[in-house]
Order: structure tokens, then C-alpha cells, then sequence
């Protein structure tokens, strides 16, 4: 177990959809199921198939079903929690997680729970929620649906030996439960045991025939590992099963991307963003149509891609994908009035703007810091270097969550390692070597060591894993071709 993952707790959910039971407050038998306080059976129904819908990725289905859930009963706390969950519209999130936590005072003490521990995790109150998910996973150790849910925010936070150990325990329960095979792959992929991934999925797809996340999943680990004429393969054939499945959509522009192939990547990303569900994805996926100019060494373009993001994100009031804009920009720009700028435009997005969940401006605010440590000390620019990772490591401190973490990290040995201080950077770098540009700072840490043997195995898991961000990108130009394919 290495030092972060000690830091961090485990992180679950509730029980399966078809063990949940109904009632007006009246708490079930431990162990068994946890009570759904509704007197509608019509939201109780709509309610479970929001939760299979959750199951099979089919996020913008499950809204709709919990939509229907809040209408049939607007006093239903967990229907407006989950209408919450995934939801790419900061300002409904927000909205149904304040109405969660009003309702939940007349729900069971389970639910009272299970509120407590989602509504504060998004809202950065990651102790009191850590507290709560404890207490409800304590009652149901043995549920493969609380597995899934766990497993699958792991996967989310790049925790990828922990999510293996909850859905490894899912598929024991169930050899046949779709949902934790699929995430078990990412799992597994995480942790580049690709084998295991694909007979994940083999196992997966077998059991959904013609569902498309299946397909999809395959796409996405195809190109994780690399894979990418097999990945579009994938992404088309889940556009065959439903040609509204945006993240095959998606996924066809992270390949065009990763192949070279920029401006079909961006003609991709255009359908994606015409069948966003919300503003907020839309803008997402087109800092991803603008991040191609930079694979394309277009730098010039690149600016003005980001820079009309970072502007209608302005003009609708999104402050994250404004912030995660100016941030990406201050990454690369080979300026420092240019990277002071964009950085300074990041944090106040991040502070100014009120549409932002406390979790996400808290691990936006963490990713910026270290990328602004990391440049400052380029620069010369050592009183802001440090300042940065005095603040970044005092949230790591006091907020229990892992991509900080991992920021925090990736940070300290960022900045040791443009000092020249290889020896020191190694361990900190070590932390954070899923990110490939602190994966590529660290082969190079081992090299100057003269660690040529930890150096060479570094350099083969970079080249046998992918991922379609402008760290990636970055990790390649860092090296520089020779010890990182292009």
C-alpha cells in the first residue's frame, strides 16, 4: 500500500436497486435492504430504473427516470440526491443536493446517512461524509450494487488498487454482474493489467448484448492501451447499437486525436457537443476539440480554441471548464506574462464563481497549484513556486481526497525536479506517476540517478498506456520522442 492510498479512506455507497424497500420511514432489517422513504410507487419504480440506468453508464436516462421520481413525490430525498449524481448542470446539482438535505430529516436513518455522505462529498465536507459511508457500508458489507459504486468512484479518483479490491469482491458475490465487470476493467487497465481488462470485458459484453457501453468500454480501454485503429472500431459499432451514445461520440474524437488525425478529432468532438446534455459537457468537449491544435503543434490556434471556451464559459457563468480553460493555457504558455495571466484568470474563476461544487473547485484549485509550482520554478520564479506548495500542501493536509493528493505530489516532485534534485523528487513523483507528465519527469529523475533499470521500466509503461489530455501531450514533448513514442 503506498503513502496515499494510507492517507484515504474507503468510499461506497448504497444497496442494490432491487433490495431496496419502501415505506414512510420505517426502517428495514439491517443487513438486508435499505428503506426507500416514498409512499409512490410510481417513484419508487422510477427511482430503480435510475439506478440500472447508473449501472449501464446511461447517465442522461437516469436523470430522466429520477425526474419522473421527484414529480411522483417531491418529498422523496434520495431522488433528488441521485437527480444530483453525475449531473453535468452545476446549478440543478447544487439545487438537489440543498433539497436532499432538507428532506432527509424525515427519511430513515439510512438515508439520512447516504445523504450525508454524497451531499458532502461534493460539497467538500469530506470528513462528517467519510464518517457517514463508513456507518452505511458497515451495515451492508455484502452488497455487490454499494461494490459497483465504490469501486467506481476509485476508478474516478485514479485510486485504481482500491477500486480492484471492491469489485473484485462485487464480481465474487456475482461472477455475472455487468455493472462491476465493466468497471473492474478500468481497474484493471488503470493498473495496465490489460489482460484482465479485456476478459473483463469479454465477460461484460457477453452478458449485454447490443447494450453500446459495452462497445464503448472497449474503445476506451483500446485506447488506453494504445489500441486506437480498435478503438474507433468499438466507438462506431456502440454509435450502431445508439447513435445518441455521446461518449462513443466522444471517444471517436480522443482517437482521431491520439492518431494524428486532428482535424477529424474535431469534426468528432463537434457532433459530441451538438448532443451535450448540458452546457457544462459541451464546454468540456470543446477544450478537447481545442487541445488538438496543441497535439497538432498549433500553438496559435490552440490559444484561440481555449481562449473562446474560456470566454462563453464566462458569459454563461460555468466557472469550472473557465478555470480548467486559463489552466490548460498557463500550462504551455512560453511566456511568463502569459502563464501569470492565465493563472491568475484560473484562480479567480475558481473563487468568484458560485456554480462550482466545493469538491470540484477544491481538486481544480489542487491541479492549478501544481501546475503553477511546477511553471514558477521554470520561470525562476521561486517565491511563487513555494508559496503554491505551501497551499496545496496544506489542502492535502486537511482534505482526505486523492486526486489532491496525487496533485500535491505531482507538485513537490515537479518542482524538486526542475531543481535538479533527482534523489528528492523520486519518491514524490512516484506518487503520482499515473499522471504522465510526472511519470515522464520521473523516468528522467531515474535516468540522472543513474538508475537505468527503473528508468527503462518506466519508459515501457509510458509507451503501453494513453490518455487524450495535454499532460500526455506534455510528457511526450518532455521527452521528446526518444524514450516516448509519438
Amino acid at each position: 500500500m503506498n503513502r496515499l492510498m494510507t492517507k484515504l479512506m474507503c468510499y461506497a455507497v448504497l444497496a442494490a436497486p432491487c433490495a431496496f424497500a419502501t415505506g414512510s420511514g420505517q426502517e428495514a432489517t439491517p443487513e438486508k435492504d435499505i428503506p426507500l422513504t416514498t409512499s409512490s410507487d410510481v417513484a419508487r419504480r422510477a427511482f430503480q430504473g435510475g439506478l440500472e440506468n447508473i449501472e449501464n453508464q446511461q447517465s442522461k436516462r437516469a436523470h430522466v427516470d429520477f425526474r419522473s421520481a421527484v414529480r411522483a413525490d417531491s418529498n422523496f430525498a434520495l431522488a433528488h440526491l441521485f437527480l444530483a449524481y453525475d449531473n453535468g448542470n452545476p446549478a440543478e446539482e447544487k439545487a438537489e443536493l440543498q433539497k436532499a438535505r432538507t428532506l432527509a430529516a424525515n427519511a430513515s436513518k439510512p438515508e439520512q446517512m447516504l445523504v450525508e455522505w454524497m451531499a458532502g462529498s461534493r460539497e467538500g465536507k469530506m470528513v462528517p461524509a467519510i464518517s457517514a459511508l463508513n456507518d452505511v457500508t458497515s451495515a451492508y458489507p455484502e452488497d455487490k450494487f454499494l461494490l459497483f459504486l465504490a469501486g467506481r468512484w476509485m476508478v474516478q479518483q485514479q485510486n485504481y488498487e482500491g477500486a480492484q479490491r471492491f469489485l473484485e469482491r462485487a464480481v465474487t458475490i456475482d461472477p455475472n454482474y455487468p455493472a462491476a465487470l465493466n468497471e473492474l476493467a478500468y481497474a484493471y487497465a488503470g493498473n495496465r493489467i490489460f489482460d484482465k481488462a479485456f476478459e473483463a470485458l469479454d465477460k461484460y459484453a457477453k452478458l449485454l448484448p447490443g447494450e453500446p457501453n459495452t462497445q464503448d468500454s472497449y474503445g476506451e480501454i483500446s485506447l488506453k492501451a494504445g489500441r486506437f485503429e480498435q478503438a474507433v472500431e468499438h466507438y462506431k459499432k456502440a454509435l450502431e447499437y445508439d447513435s445518441t451514445f455521446v461518449w462513443s461520440q466522444v471517444g471517436l474524437g480522443d482517437s482521431y486525436m491520439l492518431m494524428g488525425k486532428e482535424q477529424q478529432a474535431r469534426a468528432e468532438y463537434a457532433k459530441a457537443a451538438a448532443m451535450a446534455p448540458s452546457d457544462g459537457d459541451r464546454l468540456t468537449w470543446q477544450l478537447q476539440s481545442a487541445l488538438t491544435y496543441m497535439f497538432a503543434h498549433q500553438h496559435e490556434s490552440a490559444d484561440d480554441a481555449f481562449t473562446k471556451v474560456a470566454e462563453e464559459a464566462s458569459s454563461l457563468h460555468i466557472g469550472k471548464q473557465e478555470a480548467m480553460a486559463h489552466r490548460l493555457m498557463s500550462a504551455y504558455d512560453p511566456d511568463l506574462p502569459g502563464f501569470l495571466r492565465h493563472t491568475a484568470d484560473a484562480e479567480s474563476a475558481l473563487k468568484t464563481r458560485s456554480d462550482i461544487s466545493k469538491s470540484d473547485r477544491d481538486q481544480e484549485m489542487a491541479l492549478l497549484l501544481k501546475s503553477r509550482a511546477v511553471r514558477a520554478a521554470e520561470f525562476g520564479r521561486t517565491d511563487m513556486a513555494n508559496e503554491s506548495l505551501k497551499k496545496l500542501s496544506q489542502m492535502a493536509e486537511s482534505i482526505p481526497d486523492n486526486v489532491i493528493q496525487q496533485a500535491n505530489e505531482g507538485a513537490q516532485g515537479g518542482v524538486l525536479w526542475v531543481q535538479k534534485k533527482y534523489a528528492e523528487a523520486i519518491p514524490h513523483l512516484e506518487e503520482d506517476q499515473g499522471n504522465p507528465l510526472s511519470a515522464a519527469r520521473l523516468l528522467q529523475a531515474y535516468r540522472e540517478s543513474g538508475d537505468s533499470y527503473r528508468a527503462d521500466s518506466r519508459a515501457i509503461r509510458l509507451n503501453s498506456y494513453y490518455e487524450p489530455t495535454l499532460d500526455d501531450y506534455l510528457a511526450r514533448q518532455l521527452l521528446n520522442g526518444k524514450q516516448r513514442k509519438k
